[in-house]
């Protein structure tokens, strides 16, 4: 059985691929074109939007980075028993 340690991880993933792709979206970046920024193939950043890869603090710099936005990573008080910390990507965005 997964821990809730566990759950609390995919969370955090999962929020970081959903902010990642609103950032694509602004930008009309597609994952091809992610993928030329990181050097790498389109299926790696496939793999990382669906939280499938395994995503180190430093994969999502460099992921943030390719779209000109920065990661923020900040712990609160949980919400339920064994709540993980969450994060927040902040992106620059013209007015």
């Amino acid at each position: 059985a997964r821990s809730s340690v566990d759950y609390a991880a995919d969370q955090v993933k999962l929020d970081f691929a959903v902010a990642l792709e609103r950032r694509m979206e602004q930008l009309g970046v597609s994952r091809a074109e992610l993928a030329r920024r990181l050097q790498t193939s389109a299926a790696a950043v496939t793999m990382a939007l669906r939280g499938d890869a395994n995503l180190t603090i430093e994969r999502m710099v460099r992921m943030a980075r390719a779209l000109d936005a920065t990661v923020h990573i900040h712990v609160e008080p949980g919400r339920s028993p064994g709540a993980g910390g969450s994060w927040t990507a902040d992106a620059a965005q013209s007015a």
